[in-house]
């Protein structure tokens, strides 16, 4: 009953087990995992065979894991599978308990490909978002709702001459405004709590500045 709820539990959350015997250099893998790289059922192999079954780009990442864990590291990387296009999360740590003078690594493969999609749409969407803004004829800052920064485009940074590197997410409104006092020379029309004024720079030229709420409660500039 035990080994039964087990492989439900397993086999429900899509991962498996694998037991890696350094001394040997085999590994077993269970029915779950052995699936999940493409495998008919559990086996056992030898850890170069293991390795077969990831990414080129993983398996030396995965043989230094393995090497490292029985001086007291742990497994944990995320790799590709060889066979098919699924990310697993591979994690392990020396057996307990284990017989005198044999080290035995045990852990959990995790199919991270659902969360590993998701990331790459929300990247790509970042990078869509962000050519759109660099696009932009004007300068753009957005702020979050505790006004601090969040995201801005090249015409911001260049309007009000921050080098490479001063602007950095998470800086306060203010702070970046005492950033941004060295290229401005007059403020026209600014008042607490008005929301659009004009900026003469110090370079001659002239801004009209605006700041919109927007529906979380931060700023868009």
């Amino acid at each position: 009953d035990n080994e039964q709820r087990f492989r439900v539990a397993i086999e429900g959350a899509r991962c498996g087990v694998w037991d890696w015997n350094p001394e040997a250099d085999t590994v077993f893998v269970t029915d779950s995992l052995a699936r999940i790289l493409g495998l008919d059922a559990a086996t056992e192999c030898t850890g170069q065979q293991f390795l077969q079954l990831f990414s080129k780009p993983d398996r030396e990442r995965l043989r230094a894991a393995m090497r490292g864990a029985p001086a007291g590291a742990e497994v944990d990387h995320e790799v590709l599978a060889a066979r098919s296009p699924v990310w697993l999360q591979m994690r392990g740590r020396i057996l307990p308990g284990g017989e005198a003078n044999h080290t035995r690594i045990i852990g959990v493969a995790i199919d991270v490909t659902e969360r590993k999609g998701a990331q790459a749409r929300v990247a790509a969407a970042e990078n869509r978002l962000r050519a759109a803004l660099e696009s932009m004829s004007e300068s753009f800052v957005l702020w979050d709702s505790r006004q601090r920064l969040v995201l801005w485009n090249r015409k911001f940074r260049d309007l009000f001459d921050f080098t490479d590197g001063m602007l950095k997410p998470g800086m306060s409104y203010d702070a970046v405004e005492q950033a941004a006092a060295r290229a401005i020379k007059t403020v026209h029309g600014g008042s607490e709590g008005k929301a659009a004024y004009e900026i003469e720079l110090s370079n001659g030229r002239w801004l009209h500045y605006s700041d919109r709420p927007t529906a979380d409660g931060g700023l868009v500039s």
